[in-house]
């Protein structure tokens, strides 16, 4: 199958970190599975892979615009996704750097990240944790003081 963007017949199946920019904003997804186009990068991704970067984009967007728009745990729950897409949405919902995640939930910057990407089933707790910061990021305060 040829690359729709540059045209070349050739893909490489790689999971890589995937820069986003919205509104003079950026951020980093990381991980993102899928087909890459050897010659132009641009990816071809699996359902599971672009429903989990379309919901941290959305919620990328979400802490931008003031969060007016993040997706509430049940949008988020009916997407199907693995339950470590609540790590990811909380932490750049909460605009959490990696650092700050790791130091807030306990885990070192690998564990967040292997977390993050799926590659990892998170503890339970630490699922339930995020999907109360998602739907009450007012307590997050409260989470750092314990």
């Amino acid at each position: 199958m040829n690359c729709f963007e540059c045209g070349e017949a050739s893909y490489i199946e790689d999971s890589r970190d995937m820069a986003y920019a919205y509104k003079g904003k950026s951020t980093i997804i990381p991980a993102v599975t899928g087909e890459y186009c050897t010659n132009c990068n641009v990816p071809l991704l699996p359902y599971a892979s672009y429903v989990r970067t379309e919901n941290a984009k959305r919620a990328f967007e979400a802490m931008i615009d003031g969060m007016a728009e993040l997706p509430t745990v049940e949008q988020l729950a009916n997407t199907g996704v693995h339950e470590a897409v609540y790590v990811l949405v909380a932490r750049m919902f909460l605009g959490l750097t990696l650092d700050e995640a790791s130091q807030l939930f306990g885990y070192d910057k690998e564990t967040i990240k292997e977390y993050e990407s799926g590659t990892v089933i998170p503890p339970a707790a630490l699922v339930k944790l995020c999907k109360l910061l998602i739907e009450r990021p007012e307590l997050l305060e409260d989470v750092r003081k314990l």
